[in-house]
């Protein structure tokens, strides 16, 4: 036996003996959830498609409405005046000062910091976040 094939089997062994004798199954909240056929015009529909809800298919040219809670904060409001935003998500709230252009940052109960206006935060506060009133901004 040539040293290559001793350590291809040895190779062989040590895989088998990783791998596990039946494959691991993740958490639905981990995954997609179960594989599910898509909805499409001609495609019939199945009972278990309906229990995460629908499925959205994308195609060039088209956009999805995100709901209401999600939608993002219209660029127009930063050339108008000062911004307040809620990311509840991670207790924070956001002022944009247009005077200045600057921004700050305070989560709930804690003071107010400024931040550099490429925070992946604020961002996500931008898209994900909602507007909020100066009174909302300083109350916790």
């Amino acid at each position: 036996m040539s040293s290559e094939s001793t350590s291809a089997e040895r190779v062989t062994d040590t895989v088998a003996l990783l791998r596990p004798e039946r494959p691991r199954r993740l958490p639905e909240s981990l995954t997609a959830g179960p594989a599910r056929q898509h909805s499409m015009p001609g495609h019939p529909r199945r009972p278990q498609d309906d229990r995460r809800g629908p499925i959205v298919l994308l195609h060039r040219g088209t956009s999805v409405a995100r709901p209401p809670e999600l939608a993002m904060v219209s660029l127009d409001l930063f050339r108008l005046g000062d911004v307040y935003l809620d990311l509840p998500y991670e207790d924070a709230k956001f002022r944009y000062e247009k005077a200045t252009g600057k921004v700050f940052r305070r989560f709930y109960g804690q003071a107010e910091v400024e931040i550099p206006s490429n925070s992946g935060l604020y961002h996500e506060a931008i898209s994900a976040g909602r507007q909020i009133t100066k009174e909302e901004y300083w109350q916790d």
